[in-house]
């Protein structure tokens, strides 16, 4: 009850729900909800859109007819991102008119998965295009960078907007780790191409091109990760325990191979190859790579647990077995 802007109450469901209890909190989390937040990330979207494409169309041949596609992309994007929004709300309020509370399934967010889906593939792809022919023209990428930045800052804005009065508080400390832990992420990866496009730059003749083409992966499914964490969203409110541990398993074998194993390595390699100095973010990688294999660990014995509860359970109601222990 000390925070001015929320407030935790009990729900006739047993779940803490957020309730505006002042009419200040009730026009916040009432009638203006999360427009702000929505209108900042098609905002951004937009924004950073115009970015990436002028820097495209300056970097490209002037009769390529083609990258026009990339416009009609953005705008499928900002048309899936204002669906997510819009009809995420409609659903719980329809269904919250009807029930005390909603199902599960209309909790989820298969809109908002298959906007970010589509927003990361075309983003990656043209991060890809324009990062090799920036090293081929040696200019700079300090405004790609900066672009690329920005995604998480979308990333933050967009699991906001799907935010609701009504959501558990362990539901909203899950969007908020999303935004959180993909934005530290996102900065380790934008960090890494740097260092790579310099390294490039000057060592032209005998950089192996197969590390370019890793780094450009490994930075376009890094982008596509949000749409994971969004799934297990999604399947969290109608999955049993074991599933949803199962779940938190693949998002961490996901984040250890798609990102701070990968990623440690290389930054090894460019520092004994190229005298490259090492980055902070070694740390990063290492320290993210041990919690990942611990978090793997308690997941496993948790299952391994929970196998336990079940057996004894079901060996405990079957017919015979009561009161036959003294």
């Amino acid at each position: 009850m000390d925070s001015w802007f929320l407030a935790a109450v009990q729900g006739s469901s047993g779940n803490e729900l957020f309730k505006a209890e002042d009419p200040l909190r009730r026009f916040c989390l009432g009638t203006l909800k999360n427009i702000p937040a929505q209108l900042i990330c098609i905002i951004l979207v937009l924004g950073q859109a115009f970015l990436i494409n002028n820097h495209l169309v300056a970097s490209s041949d002037p009769k390529n007819a083609n990258l026009w596609i990339w416009f009609v992309g953005d705008g499928l994007i900002i048309l899936l991102f204002i669906a997510a929004f819009y009809f995420k709300e409609w659903r719980l309020t329809s269904l919250t008119s009807k029930h005390k509370d909603s199902t599960g399934f209309m909790k989820g967010l298969p809109l908002g998965i298959l906007g970010w889906f589509l927003y990361a593939t075309l983003l990656g792809t043209r991060i890809a295009i324009i990062f090799k022919k920036d090293v081929q023209l040696e200019s700079e990428i300090s405004d790609l960078r900066l672009t690329i930045s920005g995604t998480a800052l979308i990333c933050v804005m967009f699991t906001i907007g799907h935010h609701h009065n009504k959501e558990s508080l362990a539901r909203r400390a899950s969007i908020l780790s999303l935004a959180r832990n993909f934005t530290i992420d996102l900065l380790d990866t934008v960090e890494i191409l740097n260092v790579l496009f310099e390294i490039a730059k000057e060592h032209k003749t005998d950089f192996p091109l197969v590390l370019e083409d890793i780094v450009l992966a490994i930075v376009t499914l890094n982008l596509l990760r949000p749409s994971v964490s969004l799934i297990s969203l999604f399947m969290d409110h109608f999955s049993t325990r074991r599933r949803a541990l199962e779940i938190k398993i693949a998002k961490t074998i996901m984040e250890l191979l798609l990102l701070n194993i990968p990623l440690l390595t290389i930054r090894i390699y460019l520092s004994v190859h190229y005298g490259e100095f090492l980055s902070v973010f070694l740390v990063k990688n290492i320290m993210g790579s041990i919690v990942g294999m611990v978090e793997i660990y308690d997941c496993v014995y948790d299952i391994y647990e929970y196998k336990n509860e079940k057996v004894t359970e079901s060996e405990s109601s079957e017919p015979g077995k009561e009161g036959t222990d003294f």
